[in-house]
């Protein structure tokens, strides 16, 4: 889809994420658009500070890309006074004939809380914390357990120790594994997932709801789900001990790791226990974590098996060029009032590489059972990177001592790894990575395979997590529509229908997902300068992590935060390189490149911009005594 550029003159009543009809027209020589219908609306929530006039109550959102005020109705929700932060359910939108108007659905406080801001980012996406009356409706019309006449057809896998393996603040359990050893040392494999196909039916409200959202949003301190809680915490989800449908690929391996068969089915299932990363990271000598007595028995008799598939599965993904990009994650742990105490990176051991590389194999299998019967599907595909941005790239990498040849198709995959392996343990390692991540394209679903360049798969897609992304759930539904046909294909004109529809799916899927990507980031950038709040002043050790005309960015070795360290606060005057990515001083002989350390004090912390400024130490000493004023 190519970009339209709308004059200001036809966005009076549209906001940014509002999807839109325009037609195409020519004004002054170029191609522009011209607003012929606002087709949905991103938002449905807001929040703001609430005022009250003797005219009016009206809603100032926190949001500056909303108008500045939003009428809101007194006759309907919770009482508010002026000053209050409030949530607020909208109407209606401005039309040229009508005013915007809202209502108040939930006072949150009498002061701008981490919370408030929070669900403000996420709202700003189009996403909700709530649902509508319908949806909640059909949810609590669901039953609490399985009941026995689900049983009918499936196979039961209750008495097959089944476990979870996830966060230990995960309440939502999808998937669940278990892993043995068959004669002649080969390997059986059951990825068990829960089965909301069972339960959301197409055309509900459930259903329209969850495509709407078509994933669950995480931010620290808050969840917004794809599905109710009834679902997504309860009759969905694989806990402990309690019977649960399920849909399952069961893969037999040969002692290479080689997927030699696998079954597709719908099972019924019970859960032996709920184990955490840091429990099978203990148990495999890599953390200290307890592990309860009700875990002994996994440790016992499955950890083994399970570890030596999973190392096989990831060395034949090695082998094939799979990429293994190794970005450090930090995440934000939070104190009672909801601001963050401190930030740590999280740790990635074999027990988070365990479970992904069992699910990593389950989605490709699930992938390959599609592709050889041409049965219509939604994709995870990943196109190959744009050859521009690999010659920069690779330009950059040269630089840094890697000689990655692009051939006719680029970079193989196996040079990438070479390179990547060359990386470890560099002060570069981490802004390097992520570069190299921006460099190539974006992964999305697609009703059209065209292979995954990131995993060097032919054939993937997603069957692992129906409970937080909708695709899953499509790819759950088209197989049971493939066993109710009995194993035929679909006629002529079914198809058609059916293709067009995932082609809706997977393009709403990935803006979704892209949509929820953005609200994560900005709630990282939000808190990370809460944090730095009070440590203004402070100094730190920094490593660069990008180089541009007006400054580099830096990252706290600590903390993992990162802000701006402007140019003209270096000293000089600095020449930037934009090929080779990096500030030079020529008359001093002084470089900046990607990976270089240094001392860095934080100046400032802007919040409404999501933005922290650092200067180096030396420049803050020369404001400190005044000499930098002169």
């Amino acid at each position: 889809m190519e970009d339209v550029y709308l004059p200001k003159e036809e966005l009076t009543f549209a906001l940014d994420g509002d999807r839109l009809a325009v037609r195409l027209v020519r004004r002054r020589g170029r191609v522009a658009g011209e607003l012929v219908e606002i087709l949905e609306r991103r938002r449905s929530m807001v929040v703001g500070t609430f005022h009250r006039t003797r005219r009016e109550a009206y809603v100032e959102p926190f949001d500056e890309g909303l108008p500045p005020r939003i009428p809101v109705r007194t006759d309907q929700g919770p009482t508010a006074r002026s000053g209050q932060v409030v949530k607020v359910r909208m109407l209606r939108w401005p039309t040229p004939t009508e005013p915007a108007e809202g209502v108040v659905v939930e006072v949150l406080g009498d002061e701008r809380s981490p919370k408030a801001e929070l669900l403000s980012i996420a709202f700003a996406r189009g996403f909700a914390d709530v649902f509508p009356e319908a949806v909640l409706r059909e949810a609590e019309a669901l039953p609490e357990t399985v009941r026995a006449e689900d049983f009918a057809g499936r196979r039961d896998l209750r008495d097959l120790p089944l476990v979870t393996i996830d966060g230990a603040d995960a309440k939502d359990f999808d998937d669940a594994v278990y892993v043995e050893k068959v004669p002649g040392g080969g390997f059986r494999l059951v990825v068990a997932i829960a089965d909301v196909a069972h339960y959301v039916r197409p055309g509900s409200h459930l259903d329209e709801e969850a495509l709407r959202r078509a994933t669950s949003v995480y931010l620290p301190g808050l969840v917004l789900p794809m599905l109710p809680e009834k679902l997504s915490n309860g009759i969905c989800s694989l806990v402990p001990y309690e019977e649960r449908l399920c849909m399952v690929a069961e893969l037999t391996l040969d002692a290479a790791g080689k997927t030699v068969n696998t079954e597709l089915y719908e099972g019924v299932m019970r859960s032996h226990a709920r184990l955490t990363y840091e429990m099978v990271a203990a148990m495999m000598g890599e953390g200290e974590a307890e592990i309860p007595k009700y875990a002994k028995f996994w440790e016992e008799a499955h950890l083994e098996p399970a570890v030596a598939l999973s190392r096989l599965l990831n060395e034949r993904r090695q082998q094939r060029g799979s990429i293994d990009l190794d970005i450090p994650e930090t995440y934000p742990v939070l104190g009672e009032d909801g601001r963050p105490v401190r930030i740590e990176r999280r740790q990635r051991t074999w027990a988070h590489r365990l479970i992904e590389e069992f699910m990593l194999a389950a989605n490709e299998a699930v992938a390959w059972f599609f592709e050889a019967r041409g049965l219509p599907t939604i994709f995870r595909v990943h196109d190959v990177p744009d050859r521009e941005k690999l010659m920069h790239f690779a330009a950059l990498a040269r630089v840094h001592g890697a000689d990655l040849k692009i051939g006719k198709s680029g970079f193989s995959t196996r040079q990438i790894n070479a390179f990547l392996r060359e990386l470890e343990g560099k002060p570069e390692q981490h802004a390097l990575n992520t570069l190299l991540l921006r460099s190539m394209q974006q992964a999305v679903y697609s009703a059209e395979n065209i292979g995954h360049y990131g995993l060097a798969a032919e054939n993937y897609l997603h069957f692992t997590s129906p409970i937080r992304r909708y695709p899953d759930l499509m790819v759950h539904r088209l197989l049971k529509a493939h066993w109710e046909r009995a194993g035929r294909s679909p006629s002529a004109k079914a198809r058609a229908c059916l293709e067009a529809r995932l082609d809706e799916v997977a393009v709403r899927s990935s803006e979704r997902e892209r949509a929820a990507m953005d609200a994560e980031r900005e709630a990282h950038d939000y808190l990370a300068c809460l944090y730095m709040q009070p440590r203004v002043g402070e100094h730190f050790d920094a490593v660069v992590t990008a180089v541009t005309d007006f400054g580099l960015f830096v990252e706290i070795v600590d903390h993992g935060v990162e802000g701006l360290v402007k140019a003209e606060t270096l000293g000089g005057h600095w020449v930037f390189d934009d090929l080779r990515l990096e500030l030079s001083l020529p008359e001093e002989g002084r470089t900046y490149r990607i990976g270089d350390t240094l001392r860095v004090v934080c100046a400032a912390v802007h919040v409404e911009r999501r933005q922290i400024d650092f200067v180096p130490e030396a420049y803050a000493a020369l404001e400190a005594s005044g000499a930098g004023g002169r």
